[in-house]
């Protein structure tokens, strides 16, 4: 299955990346996230589950499904043979 990004999530993604970076040695960021992209892809590829909609209530009011990615939400849908995430977001923030 394909993965895409909305414009807002990979912002969010890259700038996670770069903080990591600076708080780290170079190339730390870059490492998060060929990672996080990674987990992303290898969850697409499960085409056979049927998500359940987030347990965050605004997120599920726009139909978005989530993946915990360590302290991170994944909003995403499955839209024509596409895994597309619409949102990166710092779990406790949900709180």
């Amino acid at each position: 299955m394909k993965v895409a990004f909305s414009d807002s999530a990979f912002e969010k993604m890259m700038d996670v990346a770069e903080f990591v970076d600076n708080i780290n040695t170079s190339g730390a960021g870059d490492r998060w996230i060929e990672k996080l992209i990674e987990f992303i892809e290898d969850h697409a590829k499960l085409k056979h589950i049927q998500w359940s909609l987030c347990l965050n209530k605004n997120l599920a009011a726009k139909y978005y499904s989530c993946l915990i990615y360590k302290t991170w939400i994944i909003a995403f849908k499955i839209e024509a043979n596409t895994f597309k995430v619409y949102d990166f977001i710092y779990g406790p923030l949900l709180g």
